[in-house]
């Protein structure tokens, strides 16, 4: 994410600070990657369906809550199911 905030910063002037960059961690599909020692995310499948759908949402909602209804999200790297 601290790549495309520095695309903002560069091309259209968004200062740096009034960005936040955030991860939200779902799990992963790949049983390799998942049991690797050095992998920090959580150790489970992959979040789908209305659970998924429900932590996006309360993200939204907070994000609202605490910046404001104009806050700008920005989804990155979503796959079609997901989007």
């Amino acid at each position: 994410p601290v790549g495309k905030l520095s695309l903002y910063t560069a091309c259209a002037g968004i200062d740096p600070a009034c960005c936040l960059p955030v991860q939200l961690d779902v799990g992963t599909n790949n049983v390799a990657l998942r049991n690797q020692p050095t992998y920090m995310g959580l150790r489970r499948e992959r979040e789908r369906g209305p659970s998924y759908d429900q932590l996006v949402q309360e993200f939204i909602q907070a994000a609202k809550d605490q910046y404001g209804p104009s806050v700008l999200i920005q989804f990155e790297d979503f796959g079609n199911k997901n989007a």
